[in-house]
């Protein structure tokens, strides 16, 4: 490279960096031959520092955006699992020892209807229950039970559709219209009378009948036991005879059969804490402190209608 190139170029790198002066390379001293020279550089003041970024007033920051308070709607698998655990709690509380399953047959509003189902279907007729929620939580009101009229739902607020198929009454039937007659003159309470199929559960015979359904509380019924007594002697007397071939008991009801001229009667008698009762799951149910309104009653007949 020519000197005067060279020399155009050093001094531009000396203003640039503004160092002060520059020194002549080796490369230069050798082919000249002369002292090293030492080359003025345009004076500059104390190194400029670099240039200050304008200052800008701060940009606003927006608002963050409230975020909605109330828990998140529940999902369609997590009612299913509140309402089951509200009808378990149901069964729990009648200490039903019976092997089945639950399954949420309908839901409307805050109201669902849950059926359970033995295992053994010759064991047990299937049963339902109601659960209602509340303040966001969902409790049994009503079952489990094979029956449901609408009176026993009405007060509960149930939704109309809801409701089982609504049994007619069956009319023109001595048996069960006698039948009717014995069970209110004896427990003292109104009895239904509905069209349903009657199972045997000794030979699995099922056939068309009626079924009676009357309900009270402690302060009606004394225990299922003394129940039980009182009715077998009623029939007694009409000429119906125990059958104990059908005698089952339970910390929390008794059953037994009775016959006459070859028809089969098969009489109940249950009791279960009112849900707001909280019975300790751990403990004997017969432990559990309850008031006489606090033991919901169900004594049902059932009679088949053809031999």
């Amino acid at each position: 490279m020519h000197r005067l190139q060279r020399l155009a170029l050093v001094l531009a790198l000396g203003t640039l960096s503004a160092c002060g002066t520059t020194p002549a390379t080796p490369d230069d001293t050798a082919r000249s031959g002369a002292a090293p020279t030492t080359i003025p550089v345009m004076s500059t003041s104390a190194p400029t520092s670099a240039p200050a970024m304008p200052t800008l007033a701060p940009t606003a920051q927006p608002e963050p955006v409230a975020q909605p308070t109330s828990a998140p709607a529940a999902t369609a698998d997590q009612q299913t699992d509140a309402i089951l655990a509200a009808a378990e709690k149901a069964l729990e509380a009648v200490r039903l020892s019976t092997p089945g399953t639950l399954h949420v047959q309908q839901v409307e509003g805050d109201y669902a209807r849950v059926q359970w189902t033995p295992n053994d279907p010759n064991a047990t007729d299937p049963s339902y229950i109601f659960v209602q929620r509340t303040n966001g939580a969902w409790k049994p009101i009503a079952g489990p039970g094979t029956a449901f009229m609408p009176e026993d739902l009405q007060p509960y607020g149930v939704p109309q559709s809801l409701w089982l198929d609504a049994p007619q009454p069956i009319t023109q039937n001595p048996q069960c219209d006698a039948a009717q007659t014995i069970m209110e003159q004896t427990l003292k309470v109104s009895a239904t009378v509905v069209v349903t199929d009657v199972l045997d559960p000794q030979t699995n015979a099922n056939k068309p009948g009626c079924q009676l359904v009357a309900r009270g509380t402690g302060k009606d019924f004394t225990s299922p036991s003394d129940t039980m007594r009182k009715l077998i002697g009623a029939f007694g007397a009409q000429g119906w005879q125990e059958d104990t071939n059908y005698v089952a008991d339970g910390p929390v009801g008794t059953a037994t059969g009775i016959r006459k001229n070859g028809t089969l009667g098969l009489l109940n008698v249950g009791w279960m804490p009112a849900p707001e009762a909280n019975c300790p799951q751990d403990q004997p149910i017969d432990m559990c402190e309850l008031t006489p309104e606090q033991h919901l009653y169900e004594i049902t007949l059932a009679l088949p209608t053809e031999s």
